[in-house]
């Protein structure tokens, strides 16, 4: 069973051969899409926020803006490697107390949250966004239906052994998230805007409108 305290020591090196995608998203197009919301003072939440990545990619305008940075991690071992200069919350971000925010994110942590817990969690991060705030979540979502959802499993199994997976690699980690990971519907980001895709994972936003 998949099994996050197990793959905290080599997590960048996870992310980089099995999310290969990962690093750009982080890196170039989610400090966009934050420099247009995180406003001065106000407070910033990574819910799931593993070792740091994204602190470590919006880290000049956490310090220009004087943002409030709160990384929240359930799994010890990952805290326990977080990179950015932030105090780590460690412990399950559905029952972390939500201050009023600009901005948040929750990148690949609600499809490891079971089904019937994620609306909850939705709406609060919805009640607690400021006014002209907004929040971005990244995630896996259920396969397309037909032959398109089969080809772009197939593709994406094809690019993470292009990136240097090994065969058996790719398969034992498909197979160790049965029954630890749930892609999310698109039901549940109902109200929410498609800003980027990638096969099945795709990110979306969520704006308090002014």
């Amino acid at each position: 069973m998949f099994e996050f305290s197990k793959i905290a020591e080599k997590f960048d090196e996870h992310l980089s051969g099995q999310l290969y995608w990962h690093s750009n998203f982080v890196n170039h197009f989610l400090p966009e899409v934050a420099s247009i919301f995180m406003a001065e003072k106000t407070n910033c939440y990574d819910f799931g926020a593993s070792t740091g990545n994204v602190e470590l990619a919006l880290s000049s305008m956490i310090n220009s803006r004087s943002i409030n940075f709160i990384p929240v991690e359930k799994c010890k071992e990952m805290a326990e490697r977080y990179k950015g200069e932030s105090t780590v919350v460690i412990g399950d971000f559905l029952t972390v107390f939500m201050n009023e925010f600009s901005f948040a994110t929750c990148i690949l942590s609600l499809c490891f949250v079971h089904p019937s817990k994620r609306e909850d969690f939705i709406d609060s991060l919805k009640s607690s966004c400021m006014v002209g705030g907004a929040f971005v979540i990244l995630e896996k979502m259920k396969s397309k239906a037909g032959y398109l959802g089969t080809a772009l499993n197939r593709v994406t199994w094809r690019n993470k052994i292009q990136n240097g997976e090994c065969i058996e690699m790719v398969v034992n980690k498909e197979l160790s998230l049965s029954g630890v990971q749930y892609p999310l519907s698109e039901k549940e980001v109902e109200g929410m805007e498609l800003i980027w895709a990638y096969g099945d994972f795709r990110a979306y936003i969520w704006i308090k409108e002014f």
